[in-house]
Order: structure tokens, then C-alpha cells, then sequence
């Protein structure tokens, strides 16, 4: 497990490194089965150059790279949801609930 078990924030450097060891470890397939899906990459690479708090861009990336959607969320729900959840906050994450 990668979870320190500190209570931290998504933006944290805590969260960051949490992040990368779900990433590299237990969310490992997932990240194989986005990268080998043209519309997840391309939907993680538009979201990546949105502004922090721009629903808009998120929006729009999310419209345009519809395919891409479950994979990524499945990412997300691996790594967040389940090996990040104090260091990530995952309480606070609308994908986790």
C-alpha cells in the first residue's frame, strides 16, 4: 500500500508521492490500459493543461475524449480511492463516492 496514513490534500507533495507509488505499483494495469487507449491519453493530456479550477476546460477535454473517460477514472478511482485514500483525500474526491 502506498498511504502513509497522514491525512494530507490532493495537492500535497504527500498526495504527489502517494500518487506516483499507486501509479508505478498496485494501479499499474490501469495506467497500461489508458495509455493504450488514444482517447484516454488524450484526455489526461488535455485536462493536464487546464487551469487549476477551470470546470470549462475540463469540460470541454471530457466532450471531446469521450472514450477516455472510463479509463482515467479508473486511474483515478485505483490510485485515489483506494491505495491514497488519507494522503489524497479521498473522503473529498466526488469520483471516490
Amino acid at each position: 500500500m502506498c498511504d502513509t496514513g497522514v491525512a494530507d490534500t490532493s495537492m500535497s507533495p504527500l498526495c504527489d508521492a502517494c500518487w506516483q507509488c499507486a501509479l508505478d505499483g498496485p494501479c499499474a494495469a490501469e495506467v497500461t490500459t489508458c495509455n493504450n487507449t488514444p482517447a484516454c491519453t488524450a484526455l489526461s493530456t488535455c485536462v493536464n493543461g487546464c487551469a487549476a479550477g477551470d470546470q470549462t476546460c475540463i469540460d470541454n477535454c471530457v466532450n471531446a475524449n469521450q472514450a477516455g473517460v472510463t479509463p482515467l477514472l479508473n486511474i483515478v478511482k485505483c490510485g485515489v480511492c483506494s491505495n491514497c485514500t488519507n494522503n489524497c483525500d479521498a473522503a473529498n474526491n466526488p469520483n471516490c463516492m
